[in-house]
């Protein structure tokens, strides 16, 4: 590898397509450029905004937002005549970031090549191992460490080996020597430096006017992201952010983000849409109060959505003191809210640790019927451990039994890092199919690579098109969909779901699989060997037990705990 200079450096910042290889092939031509919801890359704007912040040109290559094949993505990158590549990659997206760096390294074999984001997190070693195309592995955040590699810093470097080297030590990997050079562990975002980091939304480095989300009223509308709080103090066992801290921005920092914002929507004549990506948008109810005012006093004209607990919808304060703090969300230009409910089974809710009950939803959602919140929202899992066929039954009833017109269904994909990865792991209730040992299956939507003691793979693809299929076949759902269409919402990629759920249901009359599911054979687990799923393995769970419970890393390592 050659070292860089400290001096400005171009870095080429990338996300690879990947949502038609998952929804492809139930949506086809919904999957277009400009007829689907692509939301900005915000993991890839605040490291250009820290890169640009440092001195250095950075500019985003989006395969995703253009559906560029790997070949037209590596010629985008390429036209930009870069020192430094750097792709961020979940785990299904893992396969296409790693054909993206071979090909731009053979291509331009000079250039440094730096892969982040989850999946380069939870198993840095078998990146590292598994391909010479990486020059670096990112651990957790990628903001100093990336400066660091495009300032050419080897003391802020070689502390950054070590950071990671004294990690991979404490959890246990054979051999951490190996990886002193490649796999970075760099310093944490303080509050001040997610504050004074503005992410990168400057043409023609990025261009925001092409990414969409898609609004009850409207359709798909231009849409912009913001990130007012990162991590999540809660454990979910399903979820790779469990227990990962949290940092909040200055509130004002966030309402001067939110003009910037609006004014660029102003200029293109749009009202548009921000996505917050906070795991948790509700989670301090006198900041968000403080948010929402803020957003008011200062005319700042936009829509918005979000995500939150039920808990922080329905809380100790009275459901009059609820009804008005939603009332003031939906006053600043929140048009829905989303709840992740994951099972209407309250055994399962329990065993997923995620601090709530089914009542908590019950209560939340009448609160936001009386806040005057059209659209109900939330998402559900099914594949969980322990999962039957009667708790998918609990689940799909409880959706009905909320009234949701929207749905998300994934079946449970256990990514590296969470407690659900490590029960498949060890067969506690949850088991890897074969297919598992290919990261690019991870794809939680119509394909399983886990079975339960109860449920073959099959049977859950089965029961995850059944529970769409009903959910979005109710007569809340439908009159939702034709309210939305007659107030001027004409985007098909909206109304997608219903049309779907209608084809799915005639399809299965036809093949006789609705008044009488078929009967799935239960799985045989006898043989099934944890060892050949690696015990060994080190993932984000345990990588941020040693980093708050042991101090494993440099002192310079922040994280705020909650």
């Amino acid at each position: 590898m050659n070292p860089l200079k400290a001096s400005r450096t171009v870095v080429v910042l990338v996300r690879p397509e990947f949502s038609e290889g998952i929804y492809g092939a139930t949506y086809g031509k919904q999957m277009r450029v400009g007829t689907k919801r692509v939301e900005p890359p915000m993991a890839l704007m605040q490291l250009a905004g820290a890169l640009i912040e440092a001195g250095h040109e950075a500019r985003i290559v989006d395969g995703e937002v253009e559906n560029l094949t790997v070949d037209e993505t590596v010629n985008r990158i390429c036209q930009a005549r870069p020192d430094i590549v750097g792709v961020t990659a979940t785990t299904p997206e893992n396969i296409a970031a790693a054909q993206v760096l071979r090909t731009v390294k053979r291509r331009l074999p000079g250039v440094v090549t730096v892969i982040g984001g989850a999946h380069a997190t939870h198993v840095p070693w078998e990146l590292a191992d598994a391909d010479d195309a990486f020059d670096y592995v990112v651990v957790f955040e990628g903001e100093k460490a990336m400066v660091a590699i495009a300032d050419g810093d080897r003391e802020r470097l070689r502390d950054y080996s070590d950071n990671a080297q004294r990690l991979l030590n404490r959890v246990g990997l054979p051999g951490a020597e190996h990886y002193a050079g490649r796999v970075l562990l760099g310093d944490y975002q303080t509050e001040e430096d997610l504050d004074r980091v503005r992410a990168l939304r400057d043409a023609p480095w990025i261009d925001m006017p092409q990414y969409r989300g898609a609004e009850p009223e409207l359709g798909l509308v231009v849409a912009d992201s913001v990130e007012t709080a990162r991590g999540c103090p809660f454990g979910c066992s399903f979820c790779s952010s469990a227990r990962s801290g949290l940092r909040m921005r200055n509130v004002d920092n966030v309402l001067d983000e939110l003009e910037t914002i609006d004014h660029r929507f102003r200029r293109q004549g749009v009202r548009g849409m921000v996505l917050f990506l906070d795991d948790t948008l509700t989670i301090h109810r006198a900041r968000a109060t403080e948010l929402f005012e803020g957003i008011i006093r200062r005319g700042i004209d936009i829509r918005f959505r979000g995500f939150t607990r039920a808990p922080s919808i329905t809380t100790r304060n009275g459901r009059a003191a609820d009804i008005e703090f939603v009332r003031l969300m939906r006053r600043a230009g929140s048009t829905a809210i989303s709840l992740g409910i994951e099972t209407g089974s309250e055994q399962l809710n329990q065993e997923m640790n995620k601090g709530s009950t089914l009542d908590h939803y019950r209560r939340a959602y009448d609160i936001l019927d009386a806040a005057d919140f059209e659209e109900r929202r939330g998402s559900f899992i099914i594949g969980n451990p322990n999962e039957t066929l009667g708790t998918i039954r609990e689940s799909i009833d409880f959706a009905k039994e909320l009234g949701l017109h929207r749905v998300g269904v994934n079946i449970m994909t256990p990514y590296p890092g969470t407690d659900a990865y490590n029960r498949a792991r060890n067969g506690q209730g949850l088991y890897f199919e074969p297919q598992a040992s290919d990261y690019s299956q991870y794809r939680r939507w119509g394909h399983s690579v886990v079975s339960t003691d109860a449920l073959s793979a099959e049977a859950l693809e089965y029961w995850h098109q059944r529970f769409l299929t009903e959910v979005y076949m109710t007569a809340g759902a439908v009159r939702h969909a034709v309210t939305e269409f007659r107030g001027g919402n004409r985007s098909r990629f909206y109304f997608r779901p219903v049309f779907q759920a209608h084809r799915q249901h005639k399809q299965m009359l036809r093949e006789g699989t609705w008044d009488r599911p078929p009967r799935f054979t239960p799985p045989d687990h006898a043989g099934y060997d944890p060892e050949a799923w690696g015990r060994q393995h080190v993932t984000k769970t345990d990588c941020l037990a040693t980093l708050n419970e042991q101090k494993a890393v440099a002192p310079r390592l922040q994280l705020t705990q909650v």
